[in-house]
């Protein structure tokens, strides 16, 4: 084992120390500009919500398309790649997109451009809160990091 020192960055988590006031900051800012940039939503417009109001997400079950054998096979990659690209940051560090992906996630089997639409919506509000971290303060009581 090596001592390497104080973590900065783990797994695609940037970890941020402020040891005089005992806080850490974790986010993954960087994780999740290179899923924008992947999927060439990094100059997008941000959105203000994962999904719109009153998404008619059922409406995804019955998309019926008429789409050429190998487009319905790129825009099905596309959609799963994007959906694990954001469980991802949805289990430990985003709540905030947990249930737009989990809905989403359902209709993989029927992919439509409904579902890459919505799934755009999503990265549109990505790239609107790209800055947010988790914070962690110590207890006043003890000592710090």
């Amino acid at each position: 084992m090596k001592d390497l020192g104080i973590i900065s960055n783990y797994v695609g988590i940037a970890v941020n120390y402020n040891e005089k006031d005992g806080i850490m900051f974790l986010n993954q800012t960087n994780y999740l500009k290179k899923i924008l940039q992947t999927h060439g939503m990094a100059e997008c417009k941000p959105a203000n919500t994962p999904m719109g109001q009153n998404f008619p997400y059922y409406e995804l079950q019955n998309a019926e398309e008429n789409l050429k054998l190998e487009n319905k096979i790129l825009l099905e990659k596309k959609c799963r790649q994007v959906i694990g690209s954001l469980m991802y940051t949805v289990t430990g560090f985003r709540p905030d997109l947990c249930s737009a992906v989990i809905i989403l996630s359902r209709y993989q089997d029927c992919v439509s451009t409904k579902l890459w639409i919505a799934l755009k919506h999503v990265l549109r509000y990505v790239r609107g809160i790209l800055d947010l971290s988790l914070v962690y303060r110590t207890s006043p009581e003890a000592p710090p990091i």
